[in-house]
């Protein structure tokens, strides 16, 4: 998870009102998070819910909501994140996680519109996350993470790889109806391991390293 972005979302603080926190600059980049919700005070109702603009005065939309001590994947997010809750009783809580660049959304997972039908947008948001993390372990190989821009050949091969993820978690089936799935899933590796080797150089991948020479001063001088 080399571009994974740790955020803060509301510091450990005791609320005693409903409200909403401070807006989180993620980046043009990042789309996706992994968020925790935890609390210290056990008594009393909250609900807290994640929600995300474009800019940071808004408007804001619900991007999903939070549950206590549970990880929570959220996808389709823009630039700013902030979470907003409800409290009846005064509840000491902190959220907090890690934003990512996701080179496959949800829309783009290698499965049939009626599969993906089976599957929450959490489980697309944690698929599209974890196949992004292993698309970067083959990609540092080369390039400088994050990525700024990339190809929708990578979103292809990683939106296979985000398939066998949902099928794996929801069980393969007998009947060998995901072996298509998981030869996706391999076909993808295969790309991603010729891209790590150099042998595919794809032309549209834009990565982190600097546009100008920063290692310090140097000197040039005539030959001798």
């Amino acid at each position: 998870m080399a571009e994974a972005l740790s955020v803060t979302l509301h510091a450990l603080a005791e609320e005693v009102a409903s409200g909403s926190s401070d807006p989180v600059d993620i980046g043009e980049c990042r789309s996706a998070a992994r968020l925790t919700l935890r609390r210290t005070t056990l008594s009393g109702a909250i609900t807290v819910n994640v929600e995300t603009a474009a800019s940071e005065s808004g408007p804001w939309r619900p991007a999903g909501q939070l549950v206590a001590g549970k990880a929570v994947h959220v996808a389709r997010l823009m630039r700013y994140l902030r979470v907003s809750w409800t409290v009846g009783v005064p509840v000491e809580f902190e959220v907090y996680g890690d934003a990512h660049t996701i080179y496959a959304t949800p829309d783009g997972i290698e499965l049939p519109v009626d599969v993906l039908d089976d599957f929450t947008e959490e489980d697309k948001a944690e698929a599209c996350i974890t196949a992004s993390c292993e698309a970067e372990g083959y990609l540092n190989a080369g390039y400088t993470l994050p990525l700024a821009k990339w190809t929708p050949e990578l979103a292809r091969h990683t939106g296979m790889i985000a398939a066998w993820n949902l099928v794996r978690k929801r069980g393969v089936r007998a009947d060998g109806a995901d072996e298509l799935v998981k030869t996706g899933r391999d076909e993808a590796i295969q790309w991603l391991s010729r891209v790590a080797s150099g042998k595919v150089v794809p032309p549209g991948l834009v990565d982190s390293t600097p546009d100008e020479y920063d290692a310090g001063g140097f000197v040039i001088s005539d030959a001798s």
